[in-house]
């Protein structure tokens, strides 16, 4: 069985290792940090990303665990109309691709340093010293991957934009987003408006 190294446990990450092992890989997930809990608050998932969740076997569990605001009042669709839109707290999100993919796949405490290619294999080298071997090397470390600067020695490091994004959660929002009387300006198509 071929076996893919993931550098990365978090959305990235989790997302790819599910969708190699339904594809019959053997996966390995090394995560930097010594837990597997995802911070943040509100992530905004578009109809495609519902699309990519629903190809995971995931849509359901993420949907059931995040609000679909537009509803009450607006819309964000796809040309053929199809497609809900989704907000999900970041925590849910990852518990759902941590439970698909399974603890057993990963390694925390585990940042990696760099990779060596042999033939069709690839040493993934750790900063404990370690290295593990497979057949495909993903790289979804983030910002500052490690794998990217490897492969990319010239690119430079990521620069800020400038822009500048204020967040919070409120709780017992929701009784407060009860559906308003709306109509849209023109009649919406898709299932989930029959």
């Amino acid at each position: 069985m071929r076996t893919a190294l993931i550098v990365g446990a978090g959305i990235g990450g989790l997302a790819a290792g599910i969708a190699l092992r339904q594809a019959g890989w053997k996966v390995r997930i090394f995560e930097r940090t010594a837990t597997s809990r995802e911070l943040g608050f509100g992530v905004g998932l578009a109809p495609n990303a519902i699309a990519a969740l629903g190809e995971l076997g995931l849509a359901d569990l993420v949907m059931e665990r995040g609000f679909a605001p537009m509803r009450a009042r607006g819309e964000i669709r796809r040309m053929d109309g199809r497609g809900p839109f989704v907000m999900a707290m970041r925590p849910a999100l990852h518990g759902v691709l941590l439970d698909g993919v399974g603890m057993d796949a990963i390694t925390l405490a585990s940042e990696a340093t760099g990779f060596a290619l042999d033939g069709g294999l690839v040493t993934l080298h750790l900063a404990n010293g370690s290295t593990a071997e497979g057949d495909l090397l993903v790289g979804a470390d983030g910002v500052s991957s490690v794998i990217r600067r490897a492969l990319h020695p010239a690119e430079p490091p990521p620069k800020s934009s400038g822009i500048v994004a204020v967040r919070g959660a409120a709780h017992g929002g929701r009784s407060a987003l009860s559906p308003a009387p709306w109509k849209p300006s023109r009649p919406p198509i898709g299932p989930e408006w029959s």
